[in-house]
């Protein structure tokens, strides 16, 4: 929502994320995370194929609050198919970033969490348009 937002103010838009639906936010990423729980009792790589596939859920459900919690896992899923490994990669480029603020006893992580999950949501963006363009018939947006 920030990344789109065209309100400048961080509060408001944070409180408009915490305050609507925050119910079924909660238990959609609680489902989301029983999901990969129970896929990684399979083994260790299920898991974490599906922790990527369900990786976009919490922007799916916060922008269109009106899909059940199967719903949001699933179009996640369908919108990963084919981008598991671009997401693993932009965790990747993270890696001297996260030693980095490991050698500053963990006050780099301020500047590093900010950063990771921005750079999360603008991959959200960038999969939710490509995404729109080859499925003009199911738009995920509100």
């Amino acid at each position: 929502r920030l990344l789109d937002s065209r309100d400048n103010n961080i509060l408001s838009n944070l409180t408009g994320y915490a305050t609507t639906n925050y119910t079924k936010k909660v238990l959609t990423l609680l489902l989301k995370s029983i999901y990969v729980f129970l896929w990684s009792l399979l083994l260790v790589i299920p898991g974490i194929i599906k922790a990527f596939s369900y990786a976009l859920v919490p922007y799916i459900i916060s922008e269109n609050p009106n899909l059940s919690p199967e719903e949001a896992i699933s179009q996640s899923s369908k919108m990963m198919e084919g981008h598991r490994l671009d997401l693993f990669i932009l965790y990747l480029s993270f890696i001297g970033w996260f030693i980095l603020a490991v050698l500053t006893a963990g006050i780099g992580f301020l500047w590093l969490c900010p950063y990771i999950s921005a750079a999360k949501a603008s991959f959200y963006l960038d999969i939710k348009n490509e995404y729109n363009l080859a499925h003009p018939q199911v738009i995920i947006s509100e």
